[in-house]
Parts: C-alpha cells; sequence; structure tokens
C-alpha cells in the first residue's frame, strides 16, 4: 500500500476532511460504507490519483465505435463481443492479443 500523511492531502469533494471507508465494507454497498471525517486519526491515508498511462495526447477523432476505423496515436478501447446472431458484451482491449471482459460473458 501507498500511504502519505493524511495533512499533505486535499480531496475536490471534501476540502475541508477526508473521506474514511468503513473495516466491514465488503458486506455492504459501497455507497453506504463511506464517511466523511474532519479528522484523521491515524495520520496515514491512501493516496488515489490518475496517471498517463491511457491517456492519448492527441486531440480525439473517430475510433472503432460506430464502424470506422481508429487512427495511430488514438486510444480505441471498447470492442463489441458478439455470438453468431448478437452482441453478447462489450469489453475493453489491453494489449494485441488481450480483452478484458466481465466473467460472466465468457463463463456460465
Amino acid at each position: 500500500s501507498s500511504y502519505n500523511r493524511y495533512d499533505t492531502l486535499m480531496s475536490p469533494y471534501a476540502p475541508n476532511g477526508y473521506f474514511k471507508l468503513y473495516s466491514g465494507y465488503w458486506r455492504s454497498k459501497f455507497y453506504t460504507s463511506v464517511q466523511y471525517s474532519s479528522y484523521c486519526y491515524s495520520g496515514n491515508v491512501v493516496s488515489l490519483h490518475c496517471i498517463s498511462c491511457g491517456i492519448s495526447n492527441n486531440s480525439l477523432v473517430s475510433r472503432i465505435v460506430g464502424g470506422t476505423f481508429a487512427n495511430l496515436g488514438n486510444w480505441p478501447w471498447q470492442v463489441n463481443l458478439q455470438y453468431i446472431t448478437g452482441v453478447l458484451c462489450g469489453g475493453s482491449i489491453i494489449s494485441p492479443k488481450w480483452i478484458v471482459t466481465a466473467a460472466h460473458c465468457v463463463y456460465g
């Protein structure tokens, strides 16, 4: 885990405090397990932030969606998985040979 001091982070959603997750969050819906706190007693928080991976530096143009080809430098992640007569699920291209999709789309 990556931790930072709570006083070095500011959340745009809680500018005067922090969000904390109940320890038993897996037993209930996520949104009912988060609460606002004006103080972080442990002094540590998990730092979540975006990184540049997957962010195109080029302006957006047509993608494969809609039947058009994507140009080199675009990020056309979305795919349509079909089986014989129709749409099965969607997916995302993660490498030249792999597509990730939900488990229920291919198993069960």
